[in-house]
C-alpha cells in the first residue's frame, strides 16, 4: 500500500465525522475514526515488514547515511507526510464535534506515534533486503522532520499568524522516472517530487494594499533534488538541490463556509497545482505553468 493509498484511507475518515454541528461530540464518529486508525496502523506495519524489515538487527542509530540518502530530500517527505496525517485527523475530529485545541493535539499525537513506531522498527532492522548494504536505523533526522510536520497544526491553534502557511507537495516526472527503468511509482522518485511552503500573501498585506492582490493566490517556496540516482533504486548519487519560487492557488479562499466545506478545501490545499514559477537555484530559469 503506497503513501497515496494511506492518505486516501485517512481522508476517508472524514466520512465518519459529523456535519456542521460542533456543539457536542459525536462519539459514533470518534469511534469510527478510532477503528480506522487501528486498521491503518496494522496495514502500515504489515506493508513496512514486507518492504523494509526483512532482516532484524540489534537496535541502532543511522548516523552514517542519514543525510546522504536522497540528498536529504526524504526529510522534507517525512515532514510532509506527518503534517498531512495530522491535518486530516485534526479536520476529522473537529467535524466530529471535538474542539480545535483537543483535535490538534490528538491528531499530532496519532501522527507522531505512527512515525515513531516506524523509526523504532527501522532501528531494529538492517534494511538491506539481500540486495544492498545495510542502510536502515533509527534516524534523528527523520524524527526531527516528523516532529516539525506534526507540530504545524498545533502551532496554528495557538499562533494565528502560522495559519498563513500551508505545506504542500507536487510531482513532475523526472527523466529517470519516465524511462521506466528506475521507479514504477512517481511517489518513490525524489527527483520527481517537489515540497512547498505556501504563504498567504493576502492575509498579511495591509488593508489598503489588499485591493492589489487576490485571496486566491499565494506565494510558494519549493525544494527538489536532481541527479541523486546513479542506478535503479540507489539514492546515493551526488546530485544537487533545486530551490523554486512560484505562484500558488489558495483553495481555502473559495466560497463555502460550512464546516465540512472548510475541511475539504483545506485538504485540497495539500497538493500544489501547476502555476507560473521560477527556479532560483542552482541557476535561474523562468517557466510558465509547471509543477
Amino acid at each position: 500500500m503506497t503513501k497515496f493509498t494511506f492518505l486516501i484511507f485517512l481522508c476517508s475518515q472524514l466520512l465518519f465525522a459529523g456535519t456542521d454541528s460542533t456543539s457536542s461530540v459525536n462519539y459514533y464518529a470518534v469511534g469510527g475514526i478510532t477503528i480506522a486508525t487501528g486498521v491503518w496502523f496494522g496495514i502500515s506495519q504489515s506493508k513496512q515488514v514486507d518492504q523494509y524489515w526483512h532482516d532484524p538487527a540489534p537496535f541502532h542509530f543511522n548516523f552514517k547515511d542519514d543525510w546522504k540518502y536522497a540528498h536529504g530530500a526524504d526529510k522534507f517527505g517525512h515532514a510532509f507526510f506527518a503534517n498531512t496525517v495530522a491535518t486530516v485527523y485534526t479536520e476529522a475530529l473537529k467535524l466530529s464535534g471535538v474542539d480545535s485545541v483537543t483535535s490538534a493535539w490528538y491528531a499530532g499525537g496519532i501522527a507522531l506515534t505512527h512515525q515513531t513506531i516506524i523509526e523504532i522498527r527501522d532501528g531494529l532492522s538492517t534494511g538491506k533486503n539481500g540486495a544492498y548494504e545495510p542502510y536502515l536505523g533509527f534516524s534523528w533526522g527523520d524524527m526531527t522532520a516528523n516532529t516539525i510536520g506534526t507540530s504545524l497544526p498545533i502551532l496554528q491553534v495557538y499562533y494565528p499568524f502560522t495559519q498563513n502557511f500551508r505545506y504542500k507537495i507536487s510531482y513532475n516526472g523526472s527523466a529517470k522516472y519516465k524511462s521506466g527503468e528506475y521507479y514504477s511509482k512517481i511517489s518513490d522518485d525524489y527527483e520527481s517530487t517537489y515540497h512547498w511552503l505556501s504563504f498567504n500573501m493576502y492575509n498579511v498585506l495591509p488593508k489598503h494594499l489588499q485591493t492589489y492582490w487576490t485571496p486566491f493566490l499565494n506565494i510558494a517556496v519549493g525544494h527538489s533534488v536532481k541527479d541523486i540516482v546513479d542506478r535503479p533504486a540507489n539514492y546515493w548519487g551526488n546530485g544537487y538541490h533545486e530551490l523554486w519560487l512560484s505562484l500558488d492557488y489558495n483553495f481555502e479562499a473559495l466560497p463555502g463556509d460550512a464546516a465540512w466545506m472548510r475541511s475539504i478545501k483545506k485538504l485540497l490545499n495539500i497538493y500544489k497545482l501547476p502555476a507560473p514559477c521560477v527556479r532560483i537555484l542552482p541557476s535561474v530559469v523562468w517557466y510558465g505553468f509547471r509543477i
